[in-house]
C-alpha cells in the first residue's frame, strides 16, 4: 500500500506539471439518442515509452510521452440495460497499421480507477467493452507506447477514437443459435525476396531471403523465399475461438495435440467441437501453431489463358499464433464487432484454463468479429518457396480455412480465397494487374 500511495502521489504531481493533451473534441455525452461519440487526436512521433507495462496509475505512464484524453459522460438512463437487453459500452482507438507503431488505451471511472484497458503490441487498434456500463463519467486515456518507426520522420501520429453502445441480439436460454465465424482472406501484398529481424520488419536483408530455421528445419531446404503479408479476417456472426490442449507439448503425438473450436451461442452458452487438425509446438518460437488456418499456392498465369491447372509451389499452412491484430475499417463506427481479446505474446502459449477431468491445460487463441489476424512478410515461415521457380507472371492465391476444419457460417466457404497477380524478375516483385482481389477457390 505504501508503494501504491507513493505512485499515486507521483502521478498527481506529474498530472499537475504535465497536463494531458485534449482530444478534439475532448468530451461528449452518450445517450439513447446519441449512441456513438467520436474524436480524433495526435501523439508525438519518434518516441519509445520506457514504461511499457500497464501501470495502476495512468499518469505514471504519461511521464515520458504526452497522453490525450477524452471524457465520456454515459447518460443512458436508469434501467436502460434492463429495458433494452444486456450489452456494453465500447471504448476504442485506431491508427494506421505498420506493425511498429503502438498506442495503448485505458478507461478510468470518475474516481480515477482503471476499469478497462487494452495494451498489447502489433495492432492498429485497441478496444474494450464495459458490460452494462453504469451511468457516470469515464475518461479514455490514449497512451503512446511506441511512436518510433525507423525511416519515418513523422512528427505526430494521428489516431481516431470512439465510444458507442454495443447491444448484441440475445435469445432466451435454450433457444439460442450458433454464432459462427466467417474467415475472409485479403489478397497477398508486401512482397519481398529478402528477410528482416523476424518480429521487426527492419532492417531488410536482401542477401538472405530465407531464415536459417526455414532452411534447416524444412525438407525442401529453400534458399530463395518469396515473402508477403497474409491477412485473414473474421466477418461472421461470432468469434473464431480455437483451444489447444497442452498435453501434446509434454507427450508429442497426434492423439495429444488436440484442437477444439469453441462455438458461442446467442443465448450465452457454448459447445466445443473437435477440429480435424493437430497442432505443432514450434520450439524456436515457443508457440502453438495451428497449421490449418491458412495456405498459399503459386500458379503460372497469363492474361490470355488465366491460371494454370497446377501450382508450381505450395506454401506451408500457416497459423503461428491466431490473434486480433487489425480492426477492419468496415466495422469502425459500426456495431457488431468484438473487443480485442486475443493478443501476442500471451495467447501464443500461456494457459488460461485447467481442466480437472484431463488433467489438461488449455491455451485459447482466436479472432474476434470485425478483426483480422496479420502475418507480416518479415515473420519466420511467412513465405512460399521459389528456389526453382523461373522468372515470369504468377497468381499467388491465399486460402483461409484450407482444410475446412473450422465450422463457418453457412456459405462461408465462398469467400475463403483471394489472390494477387505478381511478376517475378530476379528479386524484384511487381504487380502488373494492380492490387489483388477476392476469387473463387481453386478446385
Amino acid at each position: 500500500m505504501r508503494i501504491r500511495s507513493v505512485l499515486i502521489s507521483i502521478g498527481l504531481v506529474v498530472a499537475a506539471l504535465f497536463p494531458t493533451q485534449a482530444a478534439s473534441p475532448d468530451a461528449g455525452s452518450l445517450t439513447p439518442t446519441t449512441p456513438l461519440l467520436t474524436w480524433e487526436g495526435t501523439v508525438p512521433g519518434g518516441e519509445i515509452n520506457p514504461l511499457l507495462l500497464v501501470s495502476p496509475v495512468p499518469q505514471v505512464r504519461c511521464l515520458i510521452a504526452e497522453c490525450d484524453s477524452f471524457t465520456a459522460t454515459v447518460a443512458l438512463g436508469a434501467g436502460f440495460w434492463d429495458a433494452n437487453g444486456p450489452g456494453a459500452v465500447e471504448f476504442a482507438i485506431k491508427w494506421v497499421y505498420d506493425g511498429v507503431i503502438d498506442l495503448d488505451l485505458q478507461v478510468l471511472d470518475a474516481g480515477g480507477n482503471v476499469v478497462a484497458s487494452s495494451a498489447a503490441v502489433d495492432s492498429n487498434a485497441e478496444s474494450v467493452f464495459i458490460p452494462n456500463a453504469a451511468d457516470g463519467v469515464y475518461q479514455a486515456r490514449v497512451i503512446p507506447s511506441n511512436t518510433f518507426a525507423p525511416g519515418s520522420s513523422a512528427e505526430t501520429i494521428a489516431y481516431e477514437g470512439l465510444v458507442q453502445v454495443e447491444q448484441p441480439v440475445l435469445d432466451p436460454p435454450g433457444e439460442g443459435h450458433q454464432l459462427l465465424p466467417n474467415l475472409r482472406p485479403s489478397p497477398p501484398d508486401g512482397f519481398h525476396v529478402s528477410s528482416a529481424l523476424n518480429l521487426v520488419p527492419f532492417p531488410e536483408n536482401p542477401l538472405l531471403s530465407c531464415y536459417v530455421e526455414e532452411t534447416v528445419q524444412n525438407p525442401e531446404h529453400p534458399t530463395r523465399c518469396l515473402r508477403f503479408n497474409q491477412t485473414i479476417a473474421n466477418v461472421g456472426e461470432g468469434p473464431l475461438v480455437v483451444r489447444f490442449g497442452l498435453a501434446g507439448v509434454v507427450t508429442p503425438g497426434p492423439q495429444d495435440n488436440i484442437i477444439v473450436q469453441r462455438i458461442m451461442s446467442s443465448d450465452g452458452s457454448f459447445v466445443d467441437a473437435p477440429l480435424n487438425e493437430t497442432y505443432e509446438f514450434h520450439e524456436v518460437h515457443a508457440h502453438l501453431h495451428y497449421k490449418g488456418f491458412g495456405q498459399t499456392k503459386l500458379y503460372p498465369w497469363s492474361a490470355q489463358t488465366g491460371r494454370a491447372a497446377e501450382p508450381v509451389s505450395v506454401g506451408k499452412k500457416v497459423g503461428f499464433c491466431v490473434i486480433d491484430v487489425l480492426m477492419l475499417d468496415e466495422y469502425w463506427e459500426q456495431t457488431g464487432n468484438g473487443p480485442r481479446a486475443h493478443v501476442f505474446p500471451f495467447d501464443c502459449i500461456v494457459p488460461d484454463e485447467i481442466d480437472p477431468a484431463g488433467p489438461q491445460l488449455w491455451v485459447e487463441q482466436g479472432v474476434q468479429v470485425g478483426w483480422a489476424d496479420v502475418y507480416g512478410w518479415n515473420l519466420a515461415d511467412q513465405f512460399i518457396n521459389i528456389t526453382d521457380v523461373p522468372d515470369g507472371v504468377y497468381e499467388l492465391v491465399q486460402i483461409a480455412n484450407p482444410t475446412a476444419s473450422v465450422i463457418e457460417i453457412p456459405g462461408g466457404e465462398v469467400d475463403n480465397c483471394a489472390s494477387t497477380i505478381i511478376q517475378i524478375a530476379g528479386d524484384v516483385i511487381t504487380t502488373p494487374e494492380g492490387p489483388g482481389t477476392a476469387i473463387p477457390c481453386p478446385a
